[in-house]
């Protein structure tokens, strides 16, 4: 099977229809810009890949919480 290639520019965030439409025209055609060719990473992320320095660092929550030790709720009122 062959593999696709998928192409990508970007042009700003929060534009508007008119906006990008007026990007493609400013360069005449799709062939004059200039495009990017993307491709996944291990996780499958293709714009807003993942940074894998997030999985250590240290948790701000416990990994036990008061439903997971079942200590009666009204035993922590005191």
């Amino acid at each position: 099977m062959n593999k696709a290639t998928i192409y990508y520019q970007d042009i700003g965030d929060y534009l508007s229809r008119d906006e990008k439409l007026a990007v493609i025209k400013k360069n005449r055609s799709i062939a004059n810009m200039q495009w990017q060719n993307l491709t996944p990473n291990e996780h499958g992320d293709w714009l807003n890949q993942r940074n894998d320095v997030f999985g250590s660092l240290i948790s701000l929550a416990p990994e036990k919480n008061i439903i997971s030790m079942k200590i009666p709720f009204l035993s922590l009122i005191h």
